[in-house]
Order: structure tokens, then C-alpha cells, then sequence
């Protein structure tokens, strides 16, 4: 009696996978046939409007915005939808599209438009908060500094030494040159300072400029004791050009 059951089981089993296996293979009128009164066979692509890449993953939807499924990887859908009813099509990023089947056999296409959200600005204000020089950062390292500022002041070393750069310049601003002018007068004779006329940078504006001088030089200061107590300047370089 138990092996009896047993083979009628598996039997029960094996006209199931043939009936699975029959409709499968059967014709697109032939399922269309077989599909419920007032229900029909919905076949459809969704792509993108602008590149054609087809869409995977998008939300079909019937006419009352109810889900009935999705898109697959390669953006195509095969679902039984109500009859005569428009199929509704959602994505992310892109606007609702719908259209009403027709003929069974037809595979609807939908191009997807993209859609664009404009975000208004927002402006981002900190919560002012009241200066306090309790646990302020800034503070404590200022009173550090003031603290060991005897301590890191080279000055108070025995022995060093420091460069020293200077430089003088003295001008002549909103200088106007006019080559019929050099040629009489004053400016005849002083026709040299022609080469000394610069143009400034950011204003435009002509500059004369009659004097420079710039001196490189180290600084030695010797306190300590084992040699004679003074200070020492070396010029290294000096340079002189203009009036002098």
C-alpha cells in the first residue's frame, strides 16, 4: 500500500513538469487562449530616450498604480495585465510614461524621458556663539608663548647671528613720459633717468624710478665669555643704481 502511494505521487509529479514544459512552448495565440477572460498577454521594452540603453529593473504598473512587476536585466517585461487597460511605467530619475496595448502580439515600447530636479539653495548659517577666552585654543597657546618668551628670544643668547636684507627705493609716481618733452629743458639733460621709467604692475600707471639701493649683510653678536664682547655687521652684497 505504500509503494502504491509512493508511485502515484511521483506520477502526480511528472504531469506537472510536462504541463509546466507544454506551455512554455506553446505559440503566443495559443497562450493568449488560455489567459482568463478580461486578461491579456502584455510583452513591452523600456529604453532610454536620449542614449537607447534599455532600462533593467523599472516598475510596471496597471491603471490604478498598482505593481504588477518589473523590467528584466535586458529591460524587457512579459506580464498578463487587464484587458484593454493602459500600462503604467516608473523609474528614478525618469517621467511617468504609459501606453494602451493593442494587438497581443505587439511588444510596447517605451522611451523614457529623464527627468531633472532642480534643488533650491540653501544657505547655512552658524550658530553665533559668545567669545569666550575659557578653553579657548588660541588663548592658551598666546599665554604659552608669553610665558616662554625669554626662554626663545634668541637676543638673549650668548652667541648669533641672523641675515639681514635691505632694500631702498625711491620713485617717482604717476610719472608721465612724453619723448617731445625728454628732447627740451631739464629732462634734456637728465635724459638718463629715460631708462630708469618702469611700469607698475597692477595699476598700469608709469613709475620713474631715481633711486635703488640693496645691501645682503650678516648680523654676529658675540656676548659670552672666551672672546672681546660686540656686535659685527658683514656685508656680503651690496648694490647702488640711480641718483645717489
Amino acid at each position: 500500500m505504500k509503494i502504491s502511494t509512493s508511485k502515484n505521487r511521483i506520477d502526480y509529479i511528472v504531469i506537472l513538469i510536462i504541463l509546466f514544459i507544454s506551455q512554455l512552448l506553446l505559440p503566443e495565440e495559443a497562450r493568449s487562449a488560455s489567459t482568463p477572460t478580461g486578461w491579456q498577454h502584455v510583452r513591452g521594452v523600456v529604453t532610454d530616450s536620449v542614449t537607447g540603453e534599455r532600462l533593467a529593473y523599472v516598475t510596471i504598473r496597471d491603471a490604478k498604480g498598482r505593481v504588477k512587476g518589473t523590467t528584466d536585466d535586458n529591460g524587457v517585461f512579459d506580464l498578463v495585465l487587464p484587458k484593454g487597460e493602459k500600462v503604467q511605467v516608473s523609474a528614478i530619475g525618469y517621467m511617468l510614461k504609459s501606453l494602451k496595448p493593442g494587438n497581443p502580439a505587439d511588444t510596447l515600447r517605451f522611451s523614457m524621458l529623464p527627468d531633472s530636479y532642480e534643488l533650491s539653495a540653501v544657505i547655512v548659517k552658524p550658530k553665533k556663539r559668545k567669545y569666550s577666552k575659557k578653553n579657548n585654543p588660541a588663548v592658551i597657546l598666546m599665554e604659552r608663548l608669553r610665558a616662554t618668551k625669554d626662554k626663545t628670544n634668541p637676543f638673549n643668547e650668548p652667541d648669533y647671528s641672523y641675515d639681514l636684507y635691505e632694500k631702498m627705493v625711491m620713485s617717482l609716481n604717476n610719472y608721465k613720459y612724453d619723448p617731445e618733452k625728454q628732447k627740451k629743458g631739464i629732462r634734456k639733460k637728465l635724459s638718463f633717468t629715460n631708462a630708469m621709467v618702469d611700469t607698475a604692475k597692477f595699476t598700469g600707471t608709469q613709475v620713474l624710478n631715481l633711486s635703488l639701493k640693496e645691501k645682503n649683510a650678516t648680523r654676529i653678536s658675540h656676548n659670552g665669555p672666551g672672546a672681546p664682547r660686540g656686535d659685527k655687521t658683514i656685508v656680503t652684497s651690496y648694490r647702488s643704481k640711480g641718483v645717489d
